[in-house]
């Protein structure tokens, strides 16, 4: 596919830690933020070279703009909407007992 650009996994990684490290932002002064789960932003980042031993080619991540917790998702497959959708189901099941009546508001 033309839009696909293979980039070296020490350029992926490097994009992974500043995204990692990125302090969180300031609450919007129009409405702040008061709980997890309140705004999450995500991204995904792919392809990478397939990884040895567990064929990661791509990852998700998500980021509470609340508390600032950033939490990484590894995808196998060719880019694929089912399998970046079970990454959100299983960041919403790793943190359901922290969001405010189970729900990711935005």
């Amino acid at each position: 596919m033309p839009w696909l650009q293979t980039v070296s996994a020490e350029t992926a990684l490097s994009a992974v830690r500043r995204t990692l490290a990125a302090p969180p932002p300031a609450a919007s002064a129009r409405e702040p933020l008061s709980f997890f789960g309140q705004l999450v932003a995500s991204d995904c980042s792919y392809p990478f070279p397939r990884s040895f031993p567990h064929g990661f080619t791509g990852v998700t991540n998500f980021c509470d703009k609340y508390t600032g917790d950033k939490f990484v998702y590894y995808l196998v497959h060719k880019p694929n909407s089912a399998e970046v959708a079970d990454s959100f189901r299983e960041f919403h099941h790793n943190n359901e007992h922290r969001l405010r009546n189970g729900k990711v508001y935005a």
